[in-house]
């Protein structure tokens, strides 16, 4: 099994309008992500479910200010969530216009 680093930017383009991770990312295997605020970033972005906003947040995140989510470590082959983190689950929102976060994760290379 391969494990290659990849990065990505989310760009939340309207400030109250979560945007899915997974718009950006389609990767299946992530065992761990890193998201970061952009240095250059004026506001905060918020870290959640399909349901984050500015008072129901997992993570906020100023400029510079970074997360880690890493998978539980379970049988790759099975049983709940499988050691991989669900990038479909993950969505962000922001205090500003145009604020980005930048995410850094490790993709499996082939399947298992």
């Amino acid at each position: 099994m391969g494990i290659a680093p990849i990065t990505a930017q989310v760009t939340v383009s309207t400030a109250g309008t979560r945007v899915a991770l997974s718009t950006q990312i389609t990767a299946a295997y992530v065992s761990s992500l890193y998201l970061e605020g952009l240095n250059t970033n004026s506001g905060s972005i918020f870290v959640g479910n399909a349901t984050v906003s500015l008072g129901n947040y997992a993570a906020c995140l100023p400029a510079g200010v970074g997360f880690s989510i890493n998978a539980m470590p379970t049988s790759l082959e099975g049983g709940p969530g499988g050691g991989l983190v669900t990038v479909a689950n993950i969505y962000f929102d922001a205090t500003a216009n145009s604020q980005v976060v930048m995410v850094s994760y490790m993709n499996a290379a082939d399947k298992y």
